[in-house]
């Protein structure tokens, strides 16, 4: 589905794809992770339910702390939107709050999400597109570390990382984030785009498995 706020593309997209493009958030800071969080909670409620998400880059990013959320909440009485993720090629994973991300130095987050800059509003999108809120910390940005958060998302996930991606640290670093006796990895030569020819023929394969589970333990 597409995201809410329309963007500029990022680098090398507008030769391939002609716009619209979108984005999923407006800036960066836990107000606007919150925001993207409540347009998917819509989604999920009013259209599904759906058996799994699959995301790229910032959308990756996003269904990853959409679980992450879910996963921290009160897990007795809250059923995890999906049964199964699919990541490819996942960007920095943006907290809603500071309960339960770590805070994030601006440079780190700028240099992690430079992709995004334009319609971000961090510095270097123009001070016309800066997108201003009334909340404290608005200039704060939160990120889940594996290191400090306790909870993992439980799901079956597929990671899928570009070796030579720029992001790779964070899809990486996602990986920490997901209950390793559930996650799935398949490496490929790609950069930061999706696999081709026998990468993503591995990636099939290891979904229709995934897929295959899932349905027999439902």
């Amino acid at each position: 589905m597409d995201a809410e706020n329309e963007s500029e593309s990022a680098p090398g997209i507008a030769e391939f794809h002609p716009p619209p493009y979108f984005a999923w958030h407006a800036a960066f800071s836990p107000f606007d992770v919150k925001a993207a969080h409540g347009f998917l909670t819509t989604v999920v409620e009013e259209d599904g339910p759906y058996d799994g998400v699959i995301g790229f880059s910032e959308g990756a990013a996003l269904a990853a702390s959409f679980l992450l959320s879910h996963q921290a909440s009160d897990e007795s009485v809250l059923r995890l939107p999906f049964k199964l993720a699919v990541f490819f090629n996942a960007v920095l994973v943006l907290s809603p709050s500071d309960e339960l991300g770590s805070k994030i130095p601006e440079d780190e987050a700028y240099n992690a999400l430079s992709m995004f800059v334009k319609q971000s509003g961090m510095p270097g999108g123009g001070d016309e597109e800066r997108v201003q809120h009334n909340s404290p910390g608005a200039d704060v940005y939160y990120g889940f570390n594996p290191d400090t958060i306790k909870h993992r998302i439980s799901i079956p996930t597929l990671h899928v990382v570009g070796s030579n991606d720029q992001y790779a640290p964070y899809s990486r670093s996602l990986l920490k984030l997901c209950d390793p006796t559930n996650a799935n990895v398949v490496t490929s030569h790609a950069a930061h785009e999706l696999p081709r020819a026998d990468a993503l023929d591995a990636v099939a394969h290891r979904l229709d498995i995934m897929i295959l589970t899932a349905s027999l333990e439902s």
